[in-house]
């Protein structure tokens, strides 16, 4: 890894999404919430995402002027299409429907179709758990029946499904929610991207084989056709579990969300969703949040008690002050890669 001026890469974004037709204001946007995953750890979801983001555009799979569709189909439930549009703004529009849904109602839910890649759910989940909105959030995402990288555990056969993640938050009446967002499979597809452009093996447990024999050639997912695939969580001991969730996830976003699923593939690339949000304020337990608050103290609170206090959502309040530090760690490859990018454009 070596060290860059963040200004730099951000300019860089910018200008690859700017030669690319891409506004301004949204330029910004992609360019933010790739350096956000980034300075976080999640490289998987951050700037080698520029470059699928550029070959979607060529393809036509990335409509770079699109806007989402917002369709209430009731008080409770809302529908976004995301008309191809870039995943941030597909985001951005959950949490808004969602907050407004959410004041006059215990339960409701937003589903997403036709939408391009919209990163990390966590953002879902943060903007959503946090002060003053302290709602509960479960959520699942799927790739439109395409992507598929996920066998299933204990025979021989083909990739099903994707990565398939899901979403959990839980307000604890401050700016630092618990928030768990996960892949259905031992490691995010990205992850192994990352690995494949900068030309370093993979720990064993993460690809396999059709005899399912571990592959630490990240190459091997991306051949035609995939010599491996990426196993489910919980391998080797207890993939059926994640495999299992996984299908759950595929069921839930194929059909409450009416979006692509492995049984009716969609002829784009990104993502469904199923978000549901449930408001505490309408049950009868009035310290919801601070019980909250303290059950994930305890399951996480260290046995020492110099020892840093941490659990999924803390992460961000402790590694997002680093984007102000102005400096970022990549590494040399990818910095080469964003590099050349930024001199090619559209036409």
């Amino acid at each position: 890894m070596l060290q860059y001026d963040y200004k730099e890469i951000n300019n860089l974004l910018v200008k690859i999404l700017r030669n690319h037709g891409v506004l301004l204001s949204i330029a910004n946007k992609v360019a933010k919430s790739l350096l956000e995953n980034e300075v976080m750890g999640y490289r998987s979801h951050g700037i080698i995402r520029i470059m699928q983001y550029i070959d979607d555009i060529k393809k036509g799979l990335l409509d770079i002027e699109a806007k989402p569709i917002i369709d209430i189909n009731s008080k409770q439930v809302g529908h976004i299409d995301g008309n191809k549009a870039f995943g941030n703004l597909v985001v951005n529009e959950i949490i808004t429907q969602i907050k407004m849904l959410s004041k006059k109602n215990a339960l409701c839910a937003i589903h997403v179709t036709n939408s391009h890649h919209v990163g990390r759910l966590y953002k879902i989940g943060f903007h959503l758990a946090k002060k003053p909105n302290n709602l509960f959030i479960i959520g699942f995402c799927n790739y439109l029946g395409n992507g598929r990288r996920v066998a299933p555990p204990g025979v021989k056969s083909t990739a099903r499904l994707c990565t398939n993640p899901m979403l959990f938050a839980v307000p604890t009446n401050n700016n630092t929610p618990f928030v768990l967002d996960i892949s259905t499979s031992t490691i995010a597809e990205g992850s192994i991207a990352y690995a494949k452009l900068n030309k370093r093996k993979l720990s064993k447990g993460i690809l396999v084989d059709h005899n399912n024999e571990d592959i630490l050639d990240p190459n091997a997912l991306y051949t035609t056709p995939p010599k491996a695939t990426i196993t489910p969580l919980g391998y080797p001991y207890a993939a059926h579990k994640g495999y299992g969730l996984a299908v759950f996830v595929e069921a839930i976003v194929g059909t409450l969300a009416n979006a692509g699923n492995i049984s009716l593939p969609s002829d784009m690339s990104g993502n469904g969703l199923f978000i549901l949000a449930i408001n505490p304020t309408f049950f009868s337990n009035k310290n919801i949040t601070s019980t909250a608050k303290n059950i994930i103290k305890l399951a996480y609170e260290p046995y020492e008690s110099n020892d840093e206090y941490r659990y999924p959502g803390s992460k961000s309040k402790i590694n997002t002050s680093k984007i102000k530090n102005q400096s970022l760690y990549i590494s040399k490859n990818l910095y080469q890669q964003v590099k050349k990018l930024a001199m090619t454009t559209l036409n």
